[in-house]
């Protein structure tokens, strides 16, 4: 006797956080290929902050075009988000949920997978300031 197995695929689409934002100008088109679809995206940290009780993070966009946030829930996640700055580079993985009643595409259950130039942009400015007179 044969057991069947059924072994469901997911792929993971890379994207940076500008050619998702930019997508997201067609809310249509841009659901029909990322809602509900997992991506591992690639931006700069804007802002670290809370909405709705929700631990998140906004990823910089350009002008005109809407912001991506994550969302964190796994509380081993949220203790990384401690350790970022504005002007980090990070790559995360999550659900894309679509541009909710916010102005930005939102990005759930989120996981950070890398962290590039922790210290940010902040931590440089503080350093310049301490090693150098600016008159």
């Amino acid at each position: 006797m044969f057991t069947l197995l059924k072994v469901t695929l997911t792929t993971t689409i890379k994207i940076s956080s500008t050619e998702l934002s930019k997508a997201y100008v067609d809310i249509v088109k841009a659901d029909e290929h990322y809602k509900n679809k997992t991506v591992e995206i690639i931006g700069t940290v804007d802002i670290v902050g809370q909405e709705l009780s929700q631990r998140c993070i906004i990823l910089s966009s350009e002008k005109g075009i809407p912001n991506v946030q994550l969302f964190f829930k796994k509380e081993s996640e949220i203790n990384k988000l401690g350790k970022l700055n504005t002007g980090d580079t990070i790559t995360a993985q999550g659900v894309v949920a679509g541009k909710l009643n916010s102005k930005n595409v939102t990005v759930t259950d989120c996981i950070l997978k890398q962290l590039k130039n922790l210290g940010g942009l902040s931590n440089i400015l503080n350093t310049i300031k301490t090693h150098f007179v600016v008159t």
